[in-house]
């Protein structure tokens, strides 16, 4: 009998594992990655630390669970029966959410810690290594948890400092986030002058910049455009849905011009004509310039946003009429995951990024990707991070490779796909597709 029972254990185990979810999961974690979006930063002020002020994500729902704002001061030293008193409840409510998953994902794997949830008692233990890790010994712990994740690369959008052209090319590739020239132009034309960029005067090597009239600033945008380009830029970034609706209009340049050239501050409509019309002016120039155009559509990082800003059906009009730009669209476009894909399977110059969306939710990252797979060629299929912390790129990677694995293991016991596909398609997912399309 214990023959026997030995016999079927030892079946069982061989049979999971030559699971098909576990071969694509284990060739996963034998590629380089090429990541497609990172915020990495480095922390900063040890003196705010309190353990969930560096997580990526998670805060957002705790404070969705009715977290009220904290400000840590360690002056006199780390509390943390003050940080549990605080947090305590909301951590646990929050406790089901992927963004919890990506935390817990990280500390699994670079803090080995191998229970499902923090408790009052692992708070201080993991701050101490934390704080170790990030404020005392940062450049030799990024490292090591940049090569435990096997990245090959990541493409770092620097959302705080939108003009600079200085990054660490062994570790990351540039981009050019347009935020700031596209918003400038309401303040350029009532001053007729560039007065508060200090970044940009930095960039542009000027104190102070002119913008008498709209082709100055046009200047303005194409030699910011050209110095990251020459600087090594990989493409264009647009996260505008943070502040406005992704709608841009095409405004001609005679209405620009007649709206720039206007005395005294612009009315909202007239603002948002600007920015429109300097958007378009953005992506023509991508074209000449040969970069691709990432852009932010779907779900808002953090609370109480305005979510519709980012609908993926509302860029329709630049998908209609620069076919020539190679666009890549974010997220999922979730909620509005439907919109996304069938945006991605019609257009041929438009290219699906799955960055964000496992762990926004790992569920619905499933869903599409299915959809994704069923709809899509899988050419036109990539995956980035979308953190801030190195450390939750650990967590964030481990996340993307269960959604992925799973999907295509689920194709391949259905019988949807040979195994030899779903290698391929996974090696796309996370490698070679971001290569095609970023032409390294």
């Amino acid at each position: 009998m214990k023959n026997h029972l030995f016999f079927l254990s030892a079946l069982i185990l061989t049979a999971c594992q030559d699971s098909s979810y576990n071969k694509i999961r284990n060739y996963l974690d034998t590629i380089e990655i090429v990541d497609t979006h990172e915020h990495i930063q480095v922390p900063g002020d040890s003196a705010a630390f309190h353990l969930f002020d560096k997580v990526s994500y998670f805060p957002s729902d705790m404070a969705s669970a009715g977290l009220p704002s904290y400000k840590a001061d360690n002056k006199n030293g780390f509390d943390p029966e003050k940080v549990w008193e605080h947090f305590g409840k909301n951590y646990n409510y929050s406790r089901a959410t992927s963004y919890h998953e990506q935390f817990m994902n990280t500390l699994r794997i670079l803090y080995d810690f191998d229970k499902p949830f923090l408790e009052k008692e692992d708070i201080k233990p993991l701050y101490d290594r934390m704080l170790a890790n990030n404020y005392r010994n940062y450049d030799q712990w990024f490292a090591e948890v940049y090569k435990k994740g096997r990245f090959k690369t990541m493409i770092l959008d620097q959302y705080w400092d939108h003009f600079n052209t200085d990054i660490d090319t062994s570790y990351f590739k540039l981009v050019c986030n347009i935020n700031t020239l596209v918003m400038l132009v309401s303040e350029a034309a009532a001053e007729k002058k560039v007065t508060n960029e200090q970044e940009l005067f930095r960039l542009l090597k000027n104190r102070e910049v002119s913008a008498a009239n709209l082709d100055e600033y046009l200047s303005i945008v194409n030699s910011v455009l050209d110095i990251f380009k020459k600087k090594g830029a990989v493409c264009i970034k647009n996260t505008l849905a943070y502040s406005r609706t992704l709608y841009f209009e095409d405004i001609s340049y005679e209405d620009a011009s007649s709206i720039y050239n206007k005395q005294g501050e612009l009315d909202w409509a007239e603002r948002k004509k600007l920015e429109d019309f300097i958007f378009h002016h953005i992506i023509q120039q991508a074209i000449k310039l040969d970069l691709p155009v990432q852009i932010h559509t779907g779900y808002l990082a953090g609370n109480n946003s305005r979510l519709d800003n980012g609908q993926p059906m509302k860029l329709l009009n630049l998908f209609l009429r620069y076919p020539k730009v190679r666009f890549s669209i974010f997220h999922g476009g979730y909620p509005w995951t439907g919109d996304f894909v069938a945006i991605g399977k019609n257009f041929t110059n438009i290219h699906l990024d799955l960055v964000w969306l496992p762990q926004i939710s790992k569920t619905e990252a499933v869903s599409t990707l299915h959809e994704m797979l069923d709809a899509v060629p899988y050419n036109k299929i990539m995956w980035g991070g979308d953190v801030s912390w190195i450390g939750d790129s650990i967590g964030s990677l481990e996340l993307a490779k269960e959604v992925v694995a799973t999907v295509l293991s689920e194709r391949v016991d259905k019988g949807w796909m040979t195994e030899e596909l779903a290698i391929e398609i996974a090696g796309r997912i996370f490698r070679d597709n971001a290569r095609d399309f970023f032409r390294f």
